[in-house]
C-alpha cells in the first residue's frame, strides 16, 4: 500500500456515505447523517502525520457511518454494498 492509499480510501468512503445519504433524501425526504466530517487525530489516537492516521480514521468513520445507520433503522452494509461494520 502506497503512503497515499489510506487517505484517498478514507476520502473515497466519505463521498461514497455522501451519495448514501443523498440518495436517501432523494427516495425518502430526510437525510441521514452518515458521514463523519469531525475525525481527527483525536479520535485516531494518533497525530496527522501517523504512519496509520488515515487507517484509523477509517475505521472509525465505518464504526460512525455503521451506528448512525442503525439509529435510522438501516443496515449499512447493505446500503455501501459490502461490510464495512
Amino acid at each position: 500500500m502506497t503512503h497515499d492509499e489510506p487517505q484517498l480510501r478514507y476520502e473515497a468512503l466519505t463521498r461514497e456515505l455522501e451519495a448514501i445519504e443523498r440518495r436517501i433524501q432523494s427516495e425518502t425526504g430526510t437525510r441521514p447523517y452518515l458521514t463523519d466530517e469531525s475525525i481527527d487525530a483525536e479520535n485516531a489516537g494518533v497525530a496527522r502525520d501517523h504512519p496509520e492516521f488515515w487507517a484509523r480514521c477509517y475505521s472509525h468513520a465505518c464504526a460512525a457511518a455503521g451506528m448512525r445507520a442503525e439509529e435510522e433503522g438501516f443496515d449499512i452494509n447493505a446500503l455501501i454494498g459490502r461490510n464495512i461494520y
